[in-house]
């Protein structure tokens, strides 16, 4: 059977369309449509819904017309071929298991099949909702819409996934900042910075979750740098990236930029650490990095080598953080402090 749903304010709306279809390895496939919230506006994302479904062949043939699904893994269709599947969630955990690629859903996990053959349609499709969350789902419709995710917000700056629009400013950026090492360096051409600046939002964003984000100042939007978390080489955690506009130097932006990252990082992409890669004569980028509590990785460092390796915890950080307490409520703090 499909199921529709609808939200208005806190209250589902749910309509029923009796039509009665089987999917592989279930007796009954479910569907339903869920209509996120997005936006400053909390507007709906343009009429168009998520796709809620726990069908693998129902999730394909939507995707092949264009919509936005979001799978619902359960142990009935979890062993089933998954490939082709862009978004996949396990309810139980609450939390997006991956966007796929080329290769469909991957990991274990999904939800138990217990009380489900009792459950209606439509309950069902609610119930998938709240546990995936409407925050959740929303992100689900931009990554598919093309939009960027935003990321974190600080009392003086927003961070925001990467657009192709942010190519050329980003170019003149990154040319003063290239020496430090944070970031890689930026294609000469305009048409190809923009085709890579794609690329990384579907490859990188799309696998991740994550990446060097946009920084730009509230209110206004205007882009001052980049900062975020990538993978780096051979290191086993992501590396704190960034780099601020020259004449935006010198505001404290740098680090009320990282600091907003990391926490992203350690709260909500539940990482365990995070490493800086800081050659050895940039003193400023290094003491910026033990302002934040990043320590010497003496175990990854090379004896005569161009970089500092850096580490930071998630307990580290969380004792620093401690210590700056005031720093986003407006009362001044680290955040106002006159460094990078």
């Amino acid at each position: 059977m499909d199921y529709y749903i609808g939200i208005q304010d806190v209250s589902p709306i749910v309509t029923e369309k009796p039509r009665r279809r089987k999917g592989p390895g279930e007796e009954n496939a479910l569907k339903g449509r869920f209509f996120p919230e997005v936006g400053e506006s909390g507007k709906r994302a343009d009429g168009r819904p998520v796709w809620l479904t726990d069908d693998p062949t129902e999730a394909r043939r939507l995707q092949g017309e264009g919509e936005c699904v979001a799978f619902v893994l359960t142990r009935e269709n979890r062993e089933l071929d998954l490939s082709g599947i862009s978004f996949c969630f396990a309810p139980e955990e609450g939390n997006l298991r991956a966007p796929a690629g080329e290769e469909g859903c991957r990991e274990d996990g999904g939800e138990s099949p217990e009380g489900r053959s009792a459950e209606s349609g439509a309950a069902w499709v609610r119930r998938m909702a709240e546990r995936i969350g409407e925050e959740e789902l929303g992100r689900v419709w931009q990554r598919h819409a093309g939009l960027p995710w935003r990321i974190a917000d600080t009392r003086r700056l927003s961070i925001r996934e990467t657009v192709e629009d942010d190519a050329d400013i980003l170019y003149r950026i990154q040319k003063d900042a290239q020496d430090a090492g944070f970031l890689e360096p930026m294609e000469e051409d305009p048409a190809a910075r923009r085709e890579v600046i794609r690329a990384y939002r579907r490859y990188v964003y799309g696998f991740y979750g994550f990446g060097i984000w946009t920084v730009t100042l509230r209110p206004g939007g205007q882009v001052i740098g980049r900062a975020g978390l990538e993978m780096a080489g051979d290191a086993p955690e992501p590396c704190l990236g960034f780099a601020i506009a020259p004449e935006e130097r010198g505001k404290g932006y740098a680090k009320e930029a990282c600091r907003a990252v990391l926490r992203y990082g350690f709260e909500e992409l539940d990482l365990p650490a995070v490493r800086a890669r800081v050659r050895r004569d940039n003193a400023a980028s290094r003491k910026l990095c033990e302002k934040l509590g990043f320590f010497a990785d003496q175990k990854a460092q090379e004896a005569g080598g161009l970089w500092t390796e850096l580490l930071l915890d998630a307990e580290t950080f969380e004792r620093f953080e401690r210590g700056f307490s005031g720093s986003f409520s407006g009362r001044g703090g680290p955040g106002e402090e006159r460094d990078q």
